[in-house]
């Protein structure tokens, strides 16, 4: 990793239909990708992989980004939709596991914890700055 952890900097996302995308972990334990705009991160942890480059985790440190991140990352489907289900005539013998990982990902959810890919084509992470 060329950017150390700790490193303050500017991740430029495009939204969810761009390649410059900036997700991260909903409530329900999936993927969600964050609007468009310029999020101020600061890295704390990251790897090369060999098939997707270089990864790098981080969290948000602006308040209104951190608001963004948890309304796009609160799911409508959440553990009271899966607990109804589970107990109605509906059933599927599948929901009950899914609702058991829905309450682990709403008691660790955290839209602070962001995640992207450095691209060297079409950059999106700025180190060292902050506007």
């Amino acid at each position: 990793m060329t950017t150390a952890i700790g490193t303050q900097g500017i991740v430029v996302c495009d939204g969810e239909s761009g390649m410059r995308r900036l997700s991260i972990t909903n409530n329900n334990g999936g993927t969600t990708f964050l609007p468009e705009g310029r999020y101020l991160v600061e890295l704390v942890y990251g790897f090369e992989d060999e098939e997707t480059g270089t990864v790098r985790h981080g969290r948000l440190l602006r308040e209104e980004d951190i608001q963004v991140a948890r309304k796009v990352g609160t799911c409508e489907y959440d553990s009271e939709y899966w607990r109804k289900r589970v107990e109605g005539p509906d059933a599927k013998p599948h929901d009950r596991d899914h609702l058991r990982r829905v309450l682990e990902a709403e008691k660790n959810f955290d839209p602070s914890y962001v995640y992207f890919h450095v691209w060297s084509s079409n950059p999106n992470w700025f180190p060292g700055e902050t506007e």
